[in-house]
């Protein structure tokens, strides 16, 4: 089993997620580095008895990254600060 953790910079942002983590996981699509980009969009999917979440990422040059991620587990770690 393998993992993957996106690591997240949540503040001025609308959740209190700082991090997601993907257990034994496929990236099916990535158009570009995810580092440094701000999480637009995402859409989850349970395929084939894994999630499957489709993101939309913008980076500083304004460019758009679609990101795709299959995983048997999702997790999230949640900061306790109150905004």
């Amino acid at each position: 089993d393998m993992s993957i953790t996106l690591y997240l910079d949540n503040s001025g942002g609308f959740t209190n997620i700082e991090e997601v983590t993907f257990e034994n996981y496929k990236i099916i699509k990535q158009e570009g580095l995810l580092e440094d980009s701000w999480w637009l969009y995402n859409e989850i999917y349970k395929e084939n008895d894994k999630y499957e979440f489709h993101v939309l990422l913008q980076n500083s040059d304004m460019e758009l990254i679609d990101f795709i991620i299959c995983a048997d587990y999702v997790s999230f770690k949640c900061n306790d600060n109150e905004n």
